[in-house]
C-alpha cells in the first residue's frame, strides 16, 4: 500500500502546474471542506462516483456564496480520485490541503485542473 501511495505522490509531483489562486484563507477553507466531505463519504462506502457527484454539487453551492471557491472546487474536483487515495492512505483534510496547495504547510503540490486520469 505504501509503494501505491508513493506511486500516486510521484504522479502528482509529475502533474505541477500553476492553478489560478484565490485569498489563502478562503482556498484553505474551501479546500478543507470539500475534502472532508470526500472523507466523510468513504467512509459511508460511497462509490467514487458519487463522491464526485457529492463534490459538485457542494462546490456549487459554496461557489454562489464565495465565487473564488470555484477555482479552489475545479482542481479539487478534477482530482478526486488522488484525493480518495490519499484520504485511504490515511492523510487528513489538512494534509491533502496542503499537498494540493490549498492550504500552508511543508508539502505542496499544485495540480492540474483537467487532470482526470488519476
Amino acid at each position: 500500500m505504501k509503494s501505491f501511495f508513493i506511486l500516486a505522490i510521484f504522479c502528482a509531483i509529475s502533474l505541477i502546474l500553476a492553478v489560478p489562486r484565490v485569498p489563502q484563507g478562503e482556498e484553505c477553507s474551501v479546500c478543507e471542506m470539500v475534502v472532508g466531505l470526500v472523507e466523510k463519504e468513504l467512509a459511508s462506502n460511497s462509490t467514487e462516483q458519487e463522491i464526485e457527484k457529492l463534490v459538485g454539487t457542494a462546490c456549487d453551492a459554496v461557489s454562489k456564496y464565495v465565487p473564488e471557491a470555484k477555482q479552489v472546487c475545479s482542481f479539487v474536483e478534477a482530482n478526486v480520485p488522488l484525493i480518495v487515495q490519499w484520504i485511504e492512505n490515511d492523510l487528513s483534510p489538512q494534509e491533502v490541503c496542503q499537498l494540493l496547495g490549498a492550504c500552508s504547510g511543508s508539502a505542496t503540490i499544485v495540480l492540474n485542473p483537467k487532470n482526470k486520469h488519476h
